[in-house]
């Protein structure tokens, strides 16, 4: 049926209305894409210039990453889908040489240009489907070496094959030096190869402590407790490198793994062998948000301002602290 607010149109008027409509939204559409990628971007570092200016921690960026992300993938679709209504609708006959690299036209090699960035349009747009369905909370948490590497391969084919549909998207990919300025002062500046302690915490549980045997990592203090976190991999287990909060922050660091997906179940399962093993670590970070620095004279401890940090003094005894929280929420205070 026809929207009510068209039938006083006349026909030839309806389809004039139609095909600004959808080619206009689509237009549109595309704008926003734009704008969701920029977005979407600049959260993607695990530290940069941008997450410390806002004072945000990458484990709070990366939910903006992650909406941005559906928004951009649900934006492209929509612009593919309303450019093909506006193709349908100037007539079905036409369809297949706006959409598909065919030959088409006069001339000696026919080349049709709408055809071939149309189709490469249409190439990205299923590279961003397969994006989202390998980007799902279930995939990410069950086989994340997977969603990783999907993620990183399907990222690419999309900003490529939509550069090419349209070089604006070129632009928006800007912000993403501040990624790869993140990764080259990763690998020389803050990984590193330590060695760590495996235990099982409980036979019937599947949970295991991984602690870190080597001295305090640096720059853990400078910031903000249940916002620290690091990236590692084992090689006993895998080459694939996992995300774990630090949970505990005393002589050393430690972290507290549940087996859920493949990598740490195999990590449980090699605690249950020997109930305690010492395993080879490779370290990125530590991650979080930083704290707050105050001015010199103004803090008795220390310049930075963290609350239950290693840097704060102990309570007096006339000093009582009461702490509540739901969850697993409290052990990086602990």
């Amino acid at each position: 049926g026809i929207p009510e607010v068209l039938l006083p149109l006349k026909a030839s008027e309806r389809a004039t209305f139609i095909a600004a409509f959808s080619s206009n939204l689509g237009s549109a559409t595309g704008r926003f894409c734009y704008i969701d990628l920029i977005v979407l971007l600049l959260t993607i570092g695990r530290r940069s210039a941008w997450l410390e200016k806002a004072g945000a921690s990458y484990s709070s960026a990366v939910s903006v990453h992650r909406i941005a992300g559906w928004w951009c993938v649900a934006q492209a679709v929509l612009h593919s889908a309303l450019f093909v209504w506006y193709y349908v609708d100037e007539g079905p006959a036409d369809l297949d040489w706006k959409l598909l690299p065919v030959p088409h036209g006069s001339g000696r090699y026919k080349f049709n240009a709408l055809g071939l960035v149309n189709f490469i349009g249409v190439l990205s747009m299923v590279a961003g489907l397969v994006l989202a369905v390998f980007s799902t909370e279930r995939v990410r948490r069950s086989r994340f070496g997977t969603f990783y590497r999907t993620h990183v391969m399907t990222s690419f084919f999309f900003v490529v094959l939509g550069s090419l549909h349209d070089l604006n998207v070129l632009l928006s990919i800007v912000p993403a030096c501040s990624y790869f300025i993140d990764r080259a002062f990763a690998i020389v500046g803050t990984r590193k190869k330590c060695r760590g302690r495996l235990t099982l915490l409980h036979p019937e549980v599947d949970v295991v402590r991984l602690r870190i045997i080597d001295e305090l990592l640096p720059s853990c203090n400078a910031l903000e407790p249940g916002s620290r976190w690091l990236y590692i991999k084992i090689p006993l287990v895998s080459r694939e490198w996992h995300p774990f909060s630090i949970s505990a922050l005393r002589n050393t660091s430690e972290m507290h793994i549940k087996a859920l997906g493949d990598w740490s179940r195999s990590l449980v399962q090699e605690a249950q062998r020997q109930n305690e093993v010492e395993v080879d670590i490779c370290v990125e970070g530590p991650y979080g948000k930083p704290c707050v620095a105050v001015p010199s004279g103004m803090h008795h401890s220390a310049d930075i301002a963290c609350p239950l940090s290693m840097h704060r003094p102990p309570p007096t005894s006339s000093q009582r602290l009461l702490l509540i929280a739901g969850g697993v929420g409290i052990v990086p205070w602990a």
